[in-house]
């Protein structure tokens, strides 16, 4: 069954200059205890993701501050890895992109789960939650919400 659930929900923008091939900072965190280190953590996240090129880029979990590597692609070769990603064909586009892992807890003291983002410029770029990169005061340009959600599972 489902032990306890620990959500958060960003409301506002979070924007980063970001180096190529380099992750932002956490863009959306939360923290949750398990109470048995083999119970499961089941995150879902769902992130509204701007880019000012029209480049691709995406999202990827983390936890206590490490990528969380089952929650990622494979390593091949210079490729990024990450859990989700979206593809633009414009600096005005945005899109919500959705991802979710089954992680093990691994121990009882807090974990700190956060989602951080990357895009695929050969450039430093900036990325965006919630928010377009032109984001015109009009009508047609939005503002969006994204969430992070854990939750631990019995074993």
């Amino acid at each position: 069954g489902i032990l306890q659930v620990v959500s958060t929900t960003r409301t506002d923008v979070f924007s980063e200059d970001v180096v190529t091939d380099t992750f932002s900072a956490d863009a959306m965190s939360i923290s949750i205890t398990p109470s048995n280190a083999s119970n499961k953590i089941m995150l879902f996240a769902s992130c509204s993701l701007g880019i000012e090129t029209t480049n691709d880029g995406g999202f990827a979990f983390f936890k206590d501050g490490s990528i969380l590597t089952g929650a990622v692609a494979d390593a091949e070769g210079s490729r990024a890895r990450m859990t989700s990603v979206r593809i633009s064909s414009s600096t005005g586009q945005w899109m919500t992109i959705n991802g979710q892992h089954l992680d093990t807890a691994g121990g009882t003291s807090a974990i700190t789960y956060s989602v951080r983002l990357m895009h695929g410029a050969n450039a430093t770029r900036f990325v965006y939650l919630n928010r377009s990169h032109t984001d015109a005061n009009q009508a047609y340009d939005f503002r969006a919400a994204s969430s992070l959600t854990a939750m631990e599972v019995a074993a």
